[in-house]
């Protein structure tokens, strides 16, 4: 949190906890941590570079990964799982 709340290149903004939908950079965030998850980390690493000025993208890369590993560890899934080749969704 301190990286996003010091180092950020843009302002993100956050939707009210009562909103029914995602805001963009709330899905920005969920993106680079499902991204993490499925290990595509240079994808995740490549949406830090995009939010957070160059010399904290690898921190809040990192940051990001241990996120996603502590949700998939306690089986909060961000995203279902793809469908098997052959198989429908």
């Amino acid at each position: 949190m301190q990286i996003l709340c010091g180092d950020l290149r843009i302002p993100l903004r956050f939707g009210a906890n009562a909103c029914q939908q995602i805001a963009e950079h709330e899905a920005v965030l969920l993106g680079a941590l499902t991204a993490s998850t499925q290990g595509r980390t240079q994808d995740c690493a490549a949406v830090a570079r995009l939010l957070v000025q160059p010399d904290k993208a690898a921190a809040l890369a990192s940051a990001l990964g241990m996120l996603a590993a502590a949700l998939a560890g306690a089986e909060l899934h961000l995203a279902a799982p793809d469908p098997k080749p052959g198989h429908p969704g």
